[in-house]
């Protein structure tokens, strides 16, 4: 049982890691780490896009020193997280949990090929959405803060404590000992919103306009992917689908936010890992594979 507010570090700063960072602050003790040439602010404001608003001073750290922290939050874009990793298993002994949230498929298996079996993985599956405003200095938080804790049955115990604390604090927070499950039932999410959002420019709620039976579509062959690699997805229908756009309806997804700011998406481990998995099974993917094309044709102009 966590007794005492944890040392948490997040490593990767933006709408996901500052949202986290100010969530977290009021029961951890949370520092964050970017970029070496990035020129971090340490007063953000923190808000629902309504009346709650609350400051909050940030602290950052200039090095991964990992046996100093409790929790390792990774935010960064999924293509980053290979990078992190192996500064992590070269900079020392590893925290209690390292904790990976950001969208994507296959990040698990990676990062536990890379800092080995016995590292406390846990797969974080964060549903709260975080938009960055004011040039950086404003975060919008949209929906309680929830959260999918997925993790072997050996840091189980771990990861229930987290759980706890986080519940106790206000979270809905959910344990599996499943990762794999876990990020496929997240991606067909993303699947569903991430490409449409990303090509008409929109926020998670217009999905549910005309681009429905597209985005359906699309999050459908996804379904059929993953029941071909044996994720049961019986839990995810059009309905759930709906409901969880409805509780993320002005939230912009990731996808689009990186294409706004002129950087390379993580589609690759969200549309892309599911056509390399649809090939290896002989599933046929064509309306994943259309938005694919799309969405990378719009980053091309924004690179």
């Amino acid at each position: 049982m966590i007794n005492i507010p944890p040392k948490t570090l997040i490593i990767g700063p933006g709408a996901l890691g500052l949202g986290l960072g100010g969530l977290l602050s009021e029961y951890c003790d949370v520092s964050l780490v970017g970029k070496a040439d990035g020129q971090p602010k340490n007063q953000y404001l923190f808000g629902d896009g309504g009346t709650l608003e609350r400051r909050v001073t940030l602290k950052w750290t200039p090095n991964i020193t990992p046996q100093k922290f409790d929790h390792i939050w990774i935010t960064t874009p999924a293509q980053s997280v290979k990078d992190v990793c192996q500064l992590l298993k070269g900079a020392g002994e590893f925290p209690k949990l390292i904790l990976i949230a950001c969208n994507g498929l296959g990040i698990y298996e990676e990062a536990t090929k890379i800092l080995g079996k016995k590292a406390p993985v846990c797969r974080a599956l964060v549903e709260v959405g975080f938009n960055i405003q004011e040039s950086g200095a404003k975060v919008i938080i949209t929906g309680q803060p929830k959260v999918i804790l997925a993790a072997p049955s050996n840091i189980q115990e771990r990861v229930q404590d987290l759980s706890a604390y986080l519940g106790s604090n206000g979270w809905i927070s959910t344990t599996s000992s499943n990762p794999q499950q876990a990020e496929w039932l997240k991606v067909i999410f993303n699947v569903f919103v991430n490409p449409v959002c990303a090509i008409l420019g929109c926020v998670n709620g217009e999905v549910l306009g005309t681009a429905l039976p597209v985005a359906l579509s699309a999050a459908n062959e996804a379904k059929e992917v993953a029941k071909a690699a044996g994720i049961d997805v019986a839990e995810i229908t059009d309905e759930t689908l709906i409901q969880k756009i409805n509780f993320s309806r002005s939230n912009i997804c990731s996808t689009l936010a990186q294409i706004q700011k002129g950087k390379q998406t993580e589609l690759d481990y969200i549309t892309g890992a599911v056509m390399r998995a649809g090939k290896k099974f002989g599933i046929k993917t064509p309306v994943i594979e259309a938005l694919h094309s799309m969405v990378l044709a719009k980053e091309k102009l924004t690179l």
